[in-house]
């Protein structure tokens, strides 16, 4: 009787033991792929700025 509660124990801490690295794992790609999403938003951003401001030079120049 002793033996079997043992077993059951020991699989329900495996199960959760892999239930939880999984979580974690899913948790640290989304943080990674929304950190580079982000990322790639404001090297996006930069550069459509410093577009304008080359254009603005050039047009105050162009007058």
């Amino acid at each position: 009787m002793l033996k079997i509660i043992t077993n059951i124990l020991v699989s329900h801490l495996a199960t959760n033991s892999v239930l939880l690295l999984a979580s974690n794992c899913l948790g640290l790609l989304s943080y990674f792929l929304a950190d580079k999403q982000q990322r790639t938003a404001f090297l996006e951003t930069r550069q459509c700025l410093e577009m304008k401001m080359v254009i603005e030079e050039q047009s105050t120049e162009q007058i």
